[in-house]
């Protein structure tokens, strides 16, 4: 039996996750793959995040690794070289924070916060805060909503106009920073300079950051999948 996670969220609700859709931050020593298929040469090869690789025949042969009910370990580095395309796509994150997956996000946020796989999904580089001479926080597109609709502490007045902050990074010391934000008048992310008040924004960021620790092992492919109910659900 799956042992469950319980996480409190900002309005004293809780949810629950199993651990074992956690990931822990350690590098694994071998990754454990499910065999899809095959041709007269190649494998067909998925592994747990919903990357895809086609591995020789041969190789697997040589190796000795035995094929156990459609499932195939691989060492670190017979992982990293055959899904290595596949990996420099995941590098390219898909990517909700598009302006019309966002906007019809912020309209709907129930799928988000009702789901605890939603909720938990991060977009590193982007739900972010840091800079020079501080910690960086990566957090949760829950965690966001919950601060966009239920407070303050990510708001704030740009050109006249009230904009959400997604991501910012500056100095404590000389107090220039650089941020994102999502503009809901003109429906587009922006890019600005010089926000008010930006450390007290990175401290609620790093809040939201320690009060949901947690990275999803299939951050990836559930990230996809949010994508494609929104596309259909629009």
């Amino acid at each position: 039996m799956n042992n469950l996670i319980k996480i409190t969220r900002q309005d004293g609700s809780v949810f629950s996750i199993p651990q074992s859709y956690i990931a822990t931050g350690e590098k694994p020593t071998h990754y454990t793959v499910s065999v899809t298929g095959c041709s007269h040469t190649h494998l067909f090869l998925i592994d747990d995040d919903g990357l895809k690789a086609n591995m020789p025949i041969n190789i697997v042969d040589e190796n000795n690794l035995p094929v156990v009910a459609d499932r195939l370990t691989l060492s670190n580095t017979l992982y990293a070289h055959w899904f290595r395309d596949a990996l420099k796509r995941k590098q390219n994150e898909p990517s909700l924070l598009k302006s019309e997956h966002l906007g019809w996000i912020l309209k709907n946020p129930e799928l988000v916060l009702n789901n605890p796989e939603y909720f938990l999904l991060q977009w590193r580089g982007m739900l972010f805060g840091g800079g020079l001479f501080l910690r960086e926080y990566d957090y949760c597109l829950g965690g966001l909503l919950e601060a966009w609709l239920q407070t303050d502490d990510l708001t704030f007045r740009w050109q006249e106009e009230t904009v959400y902050l997604l991501k910012v990074m500056g100095s404590p010391l000389s107090g220039i920073n650089t941020f994102f934000a999502w503009n809901p008048f003109r429906k587009t992310i922006i890019h600005g300079r010089g926000m008010p008040q930006w450390f007290e924004r990175y401290k609620a960021i790093k809040s939201i950051a320690l009060r949901y620790p947690y990275t999803l092992k299939n951050n990836h492919q559930l990230t996809q999948q949010l994508i494609d109910e929104v596309v259909n659900c629009r």
